[in-house]
């Protein structure tokens, strides 16, 4: 009996300390990875890593990646493994494949990735205890050398580290050279350890040490503590960066990226990994030495690469258009309050998007007669600037933009309703290349206009003339040239995905008749489905959900299919509800159910289920049109009527939804929302008929 009572309080404590994110709920989250074995690999190279380093100082050099995999694993809602490795190609024959991502010092894997050319994206830099994303080199003498300064080492022997290590070779190399010693062919130290010894025993008069490995030394006792003297120090240099291997798309990569970012608000991460701030983007490294010498960031995007923006910078967020946050809070607030509002001259279906400090939306001017994107701070809502261009046509809804504008690196690409299509830098809206896809590609204008929000990927700007001759095109993002087209039918007027399934990424999107996949780098279309009626609009934006595709359309129901080994759609629907039939409005998933809003009400369906409705709303003002933002365990709706909501993410038959009225109607003229907003943190930027709204959640 005691032996049954010591066992059970062992697996009570056991349970107190398993992590955090051991395990998700529900379907897979947004952004999800199909991998050839279903796990994501991560390789670790940091040598602060408690596997890689030794264990003589507490809370130092102990940084726990078993941990982030279980972070990981819970914000991706996929299996994800921690290999600890010396490079890139010890991890690929630890796992027998490339890794997913690569966590380590940043010259390292970059030297690695110049070397056998693996493409690698830096997507992040995680910060140390002190907040700083740097290390510098160390130069060291031993305590009773007569030397002061580095210019007193002339005609000494100097070690410095392999080239791969900036902090020890470039930068160390710099450092001397600028103090008047001459280095014909630099003598090469394997390692901190190895040359800190040949030092302290008079073997060498110099070394150049990574800065956090002096304390190791002593910690371990490798010297005897005072052994060495610092006499000067390099700049500093970029440390421990995170890497995306060429493989991984663009969706995948900004739901990890996200999920990296948002670890600053989790404590015991911060502390299992050593961390003051967590990961940071590479562009905002704050470069500062222990000395206290403050620099320029020394931090580049390599020439061809590039890190995603956070924020919501694409239509339904982000690259993974699954129109989801983290922060969409749990219940209304009390009462509506504005931050900023800005009075806009005309009518436009085009959404919002922003960053932290910029929000772009479209508008109307000139009595109809100009397409102006305005740019305002996110702060105040003071104007940043402006673009504007005549584009006058007939049109319902008016002419405006129906597009969102595209936040990508430091640039913004602004399509119209007439085919301008504009690329602008983020900052002043300054012009970078601009041309028109209807004329360009002899194309036909659509009846409602071009509607569908350019898709960004693998650097190729996707775009939908609406020609014979080209269906599909490809432009390069940064001088707008013409990568490939393809031919096909004219287009349905929704968004296009990037995604990938059984292995092969692929554009999915609606012609005017049919469902179909493309080939991201040729353009060839990959398979086609048509559904059993026609007619449809093709405006809701089809939705990835682990390895299988929902389409809504409001002739077909809602559906789902699976994919055939070769990455082709199987065409036989493997769950159906004929009942929930959006016209206008796109479905977004949360967790293991989907919403949809349709001319028959407003609904949310089982994903696991067989797509069988859980809830149902067909009051007046919860009919037609309406706007998701998926959170956890939550949905926030927008609705046409100028209400917004936020139910549980699965709620019970019978739930009465709660609403606030955000935007009122004025002088007899009912307002109507159809635009589709952003969010940055607790602020919703509304964009109704006459106005772009900033609007408090908490």
């Amino acid at each position: 009996m005691r032996m049954r009572v010591f066992l059970l309080i062992i697996l009570f404590l056991l349970s107190l300390s398993a992590p955090c994110y051991s395990e998700s709920e529900g379907d897979s989250m947004p952004g999800e990875f199909s991998t050839p074995d279903g796990m994501v690999y991560v390789a670790v190279m940091d040598p602060l890593a408690e596997e890689n380093a030794c264990k003589c100082i507490n809370g130092f050099a102990q940084r726990d990646y078993k941990e982030l995999s279980s972070y990981l694993a819970f914000r991706i809602s996929c299996s994800v493994k921690v290999v600890f490795c010396n490079d890139i190609a010890d991890a690929k024959i630890k796992i027998d494949r490339m890794p997913d991502f690569i966590i380590g010092k940043r010259s390292v894997i970059e030297f690695d990735d110049s070397k056998n050319d693996y493409n690698l994206t830096n997507i992040a830099m995680l910060t140390g205890k002190e907040g700083l994303t740097t290390l510098t080199g160390l130069v060291v003498v031993r305590k009773d050398d007569p030397a002061k300064k580095v210019s007193d080492l002339k005609g000494k022997k100097i070690l410095f580290g392999p080239a791969d290590c900036d902090e020890k070779y470039y930068a160390a190399i710099k450092l001397v050279q600028k103090a008047g010693v001459k280095i014909k062919k630099p003598q090469i130290s394997p390692d901190c350890f190895a040359a800190a010894k040949e030092v302290a025993s008079g073997k060498a008069d110099a070394a150049v040490i990574s800065n956090y490995a002096l304390p190791l030394m002593y910690g371990c006792q490798t010297l005897e503590k005072g052994a060495l003297r610092i006499i000067a120090e390099t700049k500093p240099v970029p440390f421990v960066g995170v890497y995306a291997a060429e493989h991984i798309d663009f969706p995948a990569l900004t739901t990890v990226q996200e999920a990296l970012f948002d670890m600053v608000e989790e404590k015991k991460m911060l502390k299992v990994l050593e961390s003051k701030k967590g990961f940071v983007e590479p562009t905002k490294a704050l470069v500062k030495t222990p000395l206290g010498i403050e620099t320029a960031s020394t931090t580049k995007k390599p020439k061809g690469k590039r890190v995603t923006n956070t924020g919501w910078v694409d239509f339904g967020g982000g690259t993974a258009r699954n129109f989801y946050s983290k922060s969409v809070p749990k219940k209304l607030p009390g009462s509506v309050k504005f931050l900023w509002k800005k009075k806009l001259q005309g009518q436009s279906l085009g959404g919002v998007s922003a960053t932290e400090k910029y929000v772009i939306v479209s508008d109307k001017t000139d009595g109809g007669k100009v397409d102006t994107w305005f740019c305002f701070d996110a702060k105040d809502g003071h104007k940043v600037w402006d673009v504007s261009y005549p584009a006058q046509a007939e049109m319902d809804y008016t002419s405006a933009p129906r597009a969102t504008a595209v936040i990508y690196d430091d640039k913004v690409y602004l399509l119209g309703a007439l085919g301008h299509l504009n690329c602008v830098n983020l900052t002043d809206g300054t012009p970078v290349w601009k041309c028109n896809i209807l004329e360009k590609f002899k194309g036909e204008l659509p009846t409602w206009g071009y509607c569908a929000t350019p898709l960004i990927v693998d650097d190729k700007i996707i775009v939908m003339p609406n020609s014979p001759s080209a269906f599909l095109a490809a432009l390069d993002v940064d001088s707008g040239d013409v990568i490939w087209k393809t031919p096909g039918r004219l287009q349905g007027y929704g968004n296009l995905i990037a995604a990938t399934f059984s292995g092969k990424r692929q554009i999915i999107g609606y012609d005017s008749e049919t469902l179909g996949g493309w080939d991201i780098a040729t353009g060839k279309r990959l398979w086609e489905l048509r559904p059993e009626e026609g007619n449809d609009f093709n405006v809701p934006v089809p939705v990835k959900i682990g390895e299988r595709l929902l389409a809504a359309t409001e002739n077909n129901g809602t559906r789902l299919y699976r994919f055939n080994p070769d990455g082709t759609i199987n065409k036989k629907i493997t769950a159906i509800n004929e009942d929930a039939v959006p016209d206008t409005a796109s479905p977004v998933v949360s967790g293991e159910t989907v919403w949809i809003a349709s001319p028959a009400g407003m609904f949310c369906l089982d994903i696991k289920n067989d797509l069988k409705t859980v809830w149902h709303n067909d009051d007046e003002g919860f009919c037609d049109h309406a706007n998701f933002i998926a959170g956890d365990g939550v949905v926030l709706i927008l609705i046409k009527n100028g209400k917004i909501a936020i139910a549980p993410a699965r709620p019970k038959p019978g739930y009465k939804l709660k609403t606030l009225t955000v935007i009122k109607s004025k002088d007899d003229f009912e307002t109507e929302l159809w635009s589709s907003p952003a969010m940055i943190g607790d602020r919703l930027y509304i964009r109704s008929e006459n106005e772009i709204a900033c609007l408090l959640l908490r």
